[in-house]
């Protein structure tokens, strides 16, 4: 993706995010402006070295390269960043590695852990109370009272969901015990209700199998975070990011969970994960997600593939003789003819200005050839059409046979065999004098 595209992209982010290259801070959105008080223009063009407290630099000049093929979580840290006025704060970075014509870069969405920390901070800090207050004020009801009265409205005024729940003989987690009041309206539980539930009643049910394992994690670490799906009443799935830990309240043993909806931030890693395969002008795949499926091909198992290069005729001239309006919508049109002539497993991506490369899945060289001839049969028909910005595609392929695959030499084999048709096309406008009526040379003069 051109770097002039990434200002508008992550403007539509709602959460903090800038990109780094070099070590240098290339672009920002609003919400960093407004997360540490820098103005747009000072935070362009400034050393990481600078935003960032310098324990935690030697982490982000790590090789972070991520791989599209089963992994559905970015790559994550914990950071601190250092605002205009010099204070530090706590965020959990989230890094999505991207390419900028051609240059690799990365983004890092940000998002602000210090209200959690310091929610939990205050909880331990009123339980330790607490338990301090009943040794030495066992018989002072009144004292006994404040300090429940402060711990609950903790407990019910945190902006995350927070439940408590019971250990039954320190190895199984049991019912819960307490809960608040957003937990209540997230999941559309009463409080009594939740009384009679424990958490398998509540999880996905792909993420109920994952509960036993979790649950000793917790209880031998004493200590985790991870994430989960939960379902409300009604059914609905909400994503959460789930902190426990084990403490001692009134001489029992329970476990407190902090829930977090991240149903925004997973929108936002969805959208990143979007945009960095696919073509923002015309919603195809792009290079990059076609060179990773090249490869993917080249080292997995030897099965029968093809591949299908395709060019634009006369793009150019459009863009030159008609304005870059007619020619992305050229563009968009070749578009839609192309993805409407394969089939669903087929990989179509725009690989170039006016280039587009197609993998066809066990398929060889007849069934290329057979793929040409509906592509250029769908070309026809749209042209018939819409006459007066027709539509010329160049087009070669090329099939892989048994044994070793080298996918650059068959792109190669595919990209020689459309230019060669380009070049036919070309000799056979220049030797044929058109004697039709203007729209006809218009036409053919859009092949060249």
């Amino acid at each position: 993706m051109t770097s002039a595209a990434w200002p508008k992209l992550i403007n539509c982010l709602p959460l903090p995010a800038f990109i780094l290259q070099d070590g240098i801070i290339r672009e920002v959105n609003s919400e960093l402006v407004r997360l540490t008080g820098y103005p747009a223009a000072e935070l362009t063009g400034m050393s990481i070295a600078k935003l960032i407290c310098q324990d935690y630099l030697p982490g982000l000049t790590e090789d972070r390269r991520i791989s599209f093929e089963g992994e559905d979580t970015p790559p994550e840290m914990d950071l601190q960043i250092i605002d205009r006025q010099g204070d530090s704060f706590s965020v959990r970075s989230y890094c999505h590695n991207i390419d900028i014509s051609g240059c690799p870069a990365a983004l890092f969405l940000l998002v602000d852990v210090t209200v959690q920390n310091t929610t939990i901070e205050k909880l331990m800090a009123t339980e330790r109370d607490l338990r301090q207050q009943l040794k030495e004020l066992h018989k002072n009801e009144q004292v006994l009272r404040e300090s429940e009265y402060k711990f609950r409205q903790l407990f019910h005024n945190s902006n995350d969901g927070i439940l408590l729940v019971e250990v039954i003989n320190n190895r199984i987690l049991g019912r819960f015990k307490e809960v608040n009041d957003i937990v209540c309206k997230r999941l559309g539980y009463t409080r009594e209700e939740f009384f009679t539930l424990k958490a398998v009643d509540l999880a996905a049910p792909e993420y109920v199998a994952q509960i036993p394992e979790l649950q000793n994690d917790l209880l031998t670490k004493r200590r985790i975070t991870f994430e989960t799906v939960c379902l409300t009443k009604k059914g609905q799935r909400i994503p959460f990011e789930i902190s426990g830990y084990i403490f001692v309240l009134h001489g029992e043993t329970v476990v407190l969970l902090m829930a977090r909806d991240i149903t925004e931030r997973k929108l936002a890693e969805a959208q990143l994960k979007y945009l960095s395969m696919h073509d923002s002008l015309t919603g195809l795949y792009n290079r990059f997600y076609f060179d990773e499926e090249m490869r993917r091909l080249e080292s997995g198992r030897n099965r029968p593939f093809a591949i299908i290069v395709c060019d634009i005729d006369g793009l150019k001239l459009v863009n030159d003789t008609m304005g870059h309006q007619s020619g992305d919508n050229l563009l968009a049109a070749a578009s839609n003819v192309i993805k409407e002539s394969f089939r669903c497993e087929d990989v179509i991506a725009r690989v170039g200005g006016d280039e587009y490369a197609i993998i066809l899945p066990n398929s060889d060289l007849t069934a290329a050839n057979f793929a040409c001839s509906r592509l250029r049969a769908a070309v026809d028909m749209y042209n018939e059409n819409n006459p007066s910005l027709p539509l010329s595609i160049s087009m070669g392929c090329a099939a892989s046979s048994d044994g070793k695959v080298n996918v650059t030499e068959l792109f190669k084999e595919a990209d020689d065999k459309m230019y060669k048709e380009k070049l036919h096309r070309k000799k056979q406008i220049r030797q044929f004098s058109p004697k039709g009526t203007k729209r006809r040379r218009s036409a053919e003069s859009l092949e060249l």
